[in-house]
């Protein structure tokens, strides 16, 4: 079944499809339109105005051909010199182009001569009036060939006769037609060149916008590298120039894409290797040192009950066995999350932390924690971050710094938490987190962490000068 179309669609449709023209197209028509209107106009107007005062000069022509005829005609009609009026007539006929017809009346307004081979024809023959004979009395007749003008003159004011003259427009419409042809054949000449010149302008329009139109396809397919010619430096050689700055925008970030994207499989392959050693390392603890622990227990226990001695040597041995491996498991414990972080906040777990560390190393830490409300605690996702973060760089510290002392810093208040981590080691090269960023994944890490809360990671290392890290984080209470 057949769906007509409504008609307003196809209005509104009419505009969108001329609006989807080819640009070439577009100024190619608009050229030629313009061209064809402009000639037409200028075609009317010229015609017109040529017309208007050809037609004004053959009037005049007329009535002085008229007046001229019957001056010369005058001492020929007194003297009725009938030959000499017929060969005054004939020679101006015969001279003039433009002259119809020539007809000589007497007094009485009877036909004494004329120009015509035949008899004259009948919607001539009506008899001049003395009282209708002004001077610019001109009529204008049509026939197959045109417009005729014609006019009837007195000689010696009627009392000699009179004359009657007829001027056609042939010569009006020879000229008309011939202005007309060499008009139109410079408007053509005119058209074809303003053809040439609009392709030309068209071909100078088009083509860097045809190279963009490519340029930006490419792009789209993910080939950040191509960049679009520059031709000229007016607004589309701009557009091209500020095209290939986004082009090369794109490819930088495509490039750092792609090394975050590596830096993140790094990370992850050392995440994953590092739970893989940590549950090693756990297993291996549970299995020979709690393990051990446990048989030699056992072991005790079962001797006991075997060979029926009980004292109270044995139950101290048993005692410190089962304190011992309480204290073990606290540590292995504390190692994986410390519960502290959970129950008391990140101060007090980065005070044990640091109380700890220190009676292992050599390295003294200066700890402080300030905050504008004591009683506010961070979100818990930025304690674990934050905790994790100084976990790690202490770790940097006693393992690579060489450092003496080291310093940590919190400062809390109600919309963000800006931590501050020193040392006085020997620092490092920062171009090497670009360069080899393999043997710096907990430095990127660290990082990471930071920026999966959208805060501020900041390292500033030189040689000898130690190390500082600051580290700023929003707070959302919501």
């Amino acid at each position: 079944m057949n769906k007509t179309i409504p008609a307003k669609k196809v209005l509104l449709g009419i505009p969108q499809f001329f609006l989807s023209v080819p640009i070439f197209f577009k100024i190619l028509g608009i050229g030629t339109l313009i061209a064809f209107l402009f000639g037409a106009v200028t075609l009317n107007q010229i015609q017109t105005s040529l017309t208007h005062y050809l037609y004004q000069d053959l009037r005049k022509n007329t009535s002085l051909t008229a007046h001229s005829l019957s001056e010369i005609l005058t001492r020929s009609m007194i003297i009725h010199d009938f030959f000499n009026i017929y060969k005054i007539i004939n020679d101006k006929f015969e001279d003039s182009t433009n002259i119809s017809y020539i007809i000589v009346f007497d007094r009485e307004c009877k036909i004494i001569a004329h120009t015509f081979g035949v008899p004259v024809p009948k919607n001539l023959l009506l008899k001049p009036v003395k009282e209708e004979t002004p001077k610019n009395n001109i009529r204008v007749f049509k026939n197959s060939k045109g417009l005729l003008f014609d006019t009837i003159t007195p000689i010696l004011d009627g009392e000699a006769g009179s004359v009657r003259i007829g001027l056609s427009d042939e010569k009006i419409n020879t000229v008309l037609s011939s202005i007309t042809k060499s008009f139109l054949l410079k408007l053509t000449f005119c058209i074809i060149l303003g053809q040439i010149l609009a392709i030309l302008l068209t071909y100078i329009l088009t083509r860097p916008i045809n190279s963009l139109i490519v340029s930006s396809n490419k792009i789209r397919k993910g080939d950040f590298k191509t960049r679009a010619k520059v031709f000229s430096t007016d607004e589309i050689g701009k557009l091209a120039v500020s095209f290939n700055q986004m082009a090369e925008t794109l490819d930088k970030y495509q490039e750092e894409v792609k090394k975050k994207e590596l830096d993140r499989l790094f990370l992850i392959k050392k995440i994953v290797t590092t739970q893989e050693e940590e549950r090693k390392k756990i297993a291996l603890e549970l299995h020979d040192h709690f393990g051990q622990y446990l048989s030699s227990l056992l072991l005790m226990i079962h001797s006991i009950y075997k060979n029926k001695i009980f004292s109270p040597h044995h139950l101290e041995d048993i005692e410190k066995k089962i304190i011992g491996l309480i204290d073990d498991l606290h540590k292995l414990s504390f190692t994986l999350r410390p519960s502290i972080l959970d129950d008391y906040g990140i101060d007090s777990a980065l005070k044990r932390y640091f109380c700890e560390t220190m009676k292992y190393s050599s390295v003294k830490i200066d700890y402080q924690y300030i905050s504008s409300d004591k009683s506010s605690r961070l979100p818990g996702v930025i304690e674990i971050t934050l905790y994790r973060i100084i976990q790690e760089a202490i770790i940097n510290i006693l393992r690579h710094a060489n450092a003496g002392l080291a310093s940590v810093v919190l400062f809390h208040n109600n919309s963000e938490v800006t931590t501050l981590i020193e040392d006085d080691g020997i620092g490092f090269d920062i171009g090497i987190l670009q360069d080899n960023q393999k043997t710096c994944l907990g430095l990127i890490g660290m990082r990471e962490r930071v920026a999966l809360l959208n805060g501020n990671f900041i390292i500033e290392s030189s040689k000898e000068k130690g190390t500082t890290i600051r580290i700023k984080l929003s707070i959302d209470r919501n």
